[in-house]
């Protein structure tokens, strides 16, 4: 066999080796755009930025042929790999301005850690699992969109993910951390549509102050945990559906409720939730009490 030949085999087992691990250079760079169809305003999920891709230019130059595939998860994932997962990082302030994008069919865990990182949002709707984190100050300031077997999305810092939309099988997506801590996290809304289940968890003052929708095939939890959070409109739908508004002023728009059955705790007054059936149940409070106002029917 002449060089060439065997030149040519070196370059297609590498390909085949990349395609395999579902990963591939990252291509044109450009901002994540909007969140997924039906969720919210927005142009749908498909977003331009390369796969693998951190929207500062990561791995757009050529790759030795000669590099073995650690060596190119490194270079496409600029956090490497860990146990197959490719770990996006954006540490530095002000990074990953344009985005990130997760590579198509293997797990992504995205890091954007330092602060005003990742600006234009994070797009892990290739992905086969999600990780992500926004932990630096104003991260995250686009459209966080996940899909894949399962979600995780960590809000916990002050005006951090405008908005999340998330439709893997599992969602369990948290904004701010407790008091003032995060505050103004997810400002934008929460939708997750499930075919599992899905979890909502509003933990700082003025968190979730948009439109909240959460529908799952089985079961659906929606918790507003301090002064002034979910203050949007609350949709529940899926087999068992709960919804927990504790302290000052939670949960001020109505929440709808369409499933099996529905459970609502409500520590603040003047809290009104419609039941599409009359399968409404109210649960006691710590104090003892529970101020829902339930409507069946009519909704």
């Amino acid at each position: 066999m002449g060089r060439g030949a065997k030149g040519r085999l070196v370059v297609l087992a590498i390909a085949a080796i990349l395609a395999a691990c579902g990963l591939e250079l990252a291509g044109q760079i450009a901002p994540v755009d909007g969140t997924q169809d039906g969720s919210a305003d927005g142009a749908g999920s498909e977003s331009s930025l390369g796969e693998g891709s951190t929207g500062d230019g990561g791995a757009d130059g050529p790759i030795d042929t000669g590099a073995d595939t650690l060596e190119v998860c490194r270079t496409t994932c600029d956090g490497g790999c860990d146990a197959s997962t490719c770990v996006l990082t954006c540490a530095d302030a002000g990074s990953c301005k344009q985005g990130v994008h997760c590579p198509v069919g293997i797990p992504c865990d995205v890091q954007c850690v330092g602060s005003d990182t990742c600006e234009a949002g994070v797009d892990c709707t290739q992905a086969t699992d999600c990780k992500i984190l926004c932990s630096g100050a104003r991260s995250c300031g686009g459209a966080v969109l996940c899909e894949g077997k399962k979600c995780i999305v960590d809000c916990p810092t002050t005006d951090t993910c405008g908005r999340v939309d998330c439709r893997a099988n599992n969602c369990d997506i948290t904004c701010g951390t407790g008091g003032g801590t995060g505050k103004f996290a997810c400002e934008g809304g929460v939708s997750c549509r499930s075919s599992d289940s899905c979890r909502i968890a509003c933990l700082a003052d003025v968190t979730c102050s948009g439109p909240i929708v959460a529908a799952a095939t089985n079961d659906v939890q929606v918790t507003c945990f301090d002064d002034d959070s979910c203050n949007g409109t609350i949709s529940l739908r899926g087999g068992d559906a709960g919804v927990l508004c504790r302290k000052t002023n939670t949960c001020q728009k109505q929440i709808y409720c369409d499933a099996g059955r529905c459970q609502a705790e409500c520590s603040s007054s003047d809290i009104d939730i419609c039941c599409a059936t009359p399968s409404c149940t109210l649960l006691p409070t710590p104090s003892g009490g529970n101020a829902c106002t339930i409507t069946d029917g009519g909704c």
